[in-house]
């Protein structure tokens, strides 16, 4: 498991999954840089553990992070590397 933790917006806040505050919550808060890979993927990279995962950039994964940061709700997302993310809000 790859938990990922995205920073709180408001719903009417204009923000990208590229311009959220991401952290690694196995490795107590490692900043995570989100890297487009071309126009399909994205690198999720942990500055701190230097773990690494991808995935689609499609609209369906990029709405579920984005629903967090607003909702505050857990959601899963499969990883393109066999496992899944778990996303979840920073408190």
């Amino acid at each position: 498991m790859f938990t990922i933790e995205v920073s709180r917006k408001a719903k009417d806040d204009v923000f990208s999954v590229e311009t959220l505050a991401v952290f690694h919550q196995e490795c107590l808060g490692g900043q995570i840089k989100v890297i487009p890979s071309g126009d399909d993927y994205f690198h999720l990279d942990c500055t701190r553990c230097k773990d690494r995962r991808l995935l689609i950039c499609g609209e369906k994964t990029t709405a579920m992070i984005a629903k967090t940061a607003i909702d505050g709700a857990t959601r899963d997302i499969p990883s393109l590397d066999g496992g899944t993310i778990m996303v979840s809000q920073k408190q």
